[in-house]
This record gives C-alpha cells, sequence and structure tokens, in this order.
C-alpha cells in the first residue's frame, strides 16, 4: 500500500509543506481538493473555488514531475482543470480547455476505457459546444484557432462513460443535458431517472440530482 493512500488533505498537505513534491503525493493532494470541494454546499462558490484552483495547482506541479506520463496524475490533473473553468473568464477558461484537452489526450492514450477520462473529455466538448456567440467571438480574438466541439460528439462520450459505469450521477445529467440540446426528451429523462435511483455521496451529487427532477418536470410526459 502506498504511504500516501490513507491520509488526510491535513496530512498530505504537511508532507507537501515540508518539501515532498512526490507526483503521487501531488495528484493524491489534488484528487483531495477536489472531494473537499464537492463535500461543501452548492452555495458555497467560494469555498468551491479555493479548493478547486488549489487542487488544479497541485495537478499542474503533479505533471510537470512526471513528464513520461502517469494515467493518476494526467486524470486528477484533468479533473481539476476541467472543474476549474466553472470559475474563470472567458479567456483563461478557453486556455484551460485547451490545457485539459493535452492532458485528456495523453490520459486517454494511456488508457481509452476508463470512464473518468471519457466523461471529462464529454465535458470538454460540451463546455466548448455550448460557447455563447460573443465567447466565440472572444475566442477568435484570443487565438488563432478556438477550440471546436459538438454536442454529438459530447454525447458519444457520455454514452461510452455510462456502458462502462452506469452509476455515475454526473455523467447521466450531463448526458441528459446533451439529448435536451438535441431535443431527445424521453431518452434524457431515461437517463435522469437513472441518476434520480442513485445514492448520492456528496452535496455535488445532490445538486445535480435537484437540477434531474427540475428537468424532468420540465421535460417528462
Amino acid at each position: 500500500m502506498s504511504e500516501f493512500e490513507n491520509l488526510s488533505y491535513e496530512e498530505l498537505k504537511k508532507k507537501h509543506e515540508a518539501g515532498n513534491n512526490e507526483p503521487e503525493l501531488l495528484w493524491r493532494l489534488a484528487e483531495s481538493c477536489y472531494r473537499k470541494a464537492n463535500a461543501l454546499d452548492a452555495k458555497d462558490t467560494n469555498g468551491k473555488k479555493t479548493f478547486i484552483l488549489e487542487g488544479r495547482e497541485f495537478g499542474r506541479k503533479a505533471v510537470e514531475q512526471c513528464p513520461e506520463g502517469n494515467i493518476q496524475v494526467l486524470k486528477w490533473a484533468a479533473i481539476l482543470t476541467g472543474t476549474s473553468t466553472d470559475y474563470l473568464g472567458t479567456k483563461e477558461r478557453i486556455e484551460q480547455a485547451y490545457v485539459l484537452k493535452g492532458l485528456l489526450d495523453k490520459a486517454i492514450a494511456l488508457n481509452g476505457n476508463d470512464s473518468t477520462l471519457l466523461h471529462l473529455r464529454g465535458r470538454y466538448a460540451f463546455g466548448i459546444a455550448n460557447l455563447s456567440w460573443l465567447e466565440r467571438k472572444a475566442a477568435s480574438a484570443f487565438f488563432a484557432t478556438p477550440p471546436e466541439a459538438t454536442i454529438d460528439e459530447a454525447l458519444a462520450d457520455f454514452v461510452a462513460c455510462h456502458a462502462i459505469r452506469p452509476d455515475f450521477i454526473e455523467n447521466n445529467v450531463y448526458a441528459a443535458r446533451c439529448l435536451i440540446s438535441k431535443k431527445e426528451y424521453e431518452k434524457a429523462v431515461n437517463f435522469m431517472n437513472e441518476a434520480l435511483a442513485l445514492p448520492a455521496d456528496d452535496e455535488n451529487e445532490k445538486a445535480l440530482q435537484e437540477e434531474a427532477r427540475g428537468l424532468i418536470k420540465k421535460y417528462g410526459k
């Protein structure tokens, strides 16, 4: 068993502050930040942002310390990078989209059947596909080749993730969002009912289930 496996956020951080920069310590710190953020109430935006941005930095450092590539390092760096875009302005969000895509490409090359990575690639495509007209104009001004992706690409990854891990509440809700965009409401409701049938493990999943209930009321027959 790893010496870091069962350590708390505080214990991991203490080791890091004492000078330990091992890649495993860093990705486990990123993971701990993510879990602490998800444990906070959905309304505590500032608290969530603090943990997510801290975790993104640990993930970035882990990648720097492991240039040869490591699936856990790449996965947790991608998770924190992707989640951080919820708290960023347009320019930085698009910059981080490029970083996320690079991390995902490397990680999926190592393991193309990882449900979390497939979900994250779907999230990437979903986010890019849903950029507003103004955001696309801004992206064109900031970058020579703005990122492109479609709802169908996002849905394909969410469906692939679901085939491997059907008990993933967040993935089910994202698949439903894609299907609503495509006006395939019956299929969307099926995914949301699956999400509601699962136990919520943290405040984030509770908020997703609350969203699913609202969408079922709106789009269910």
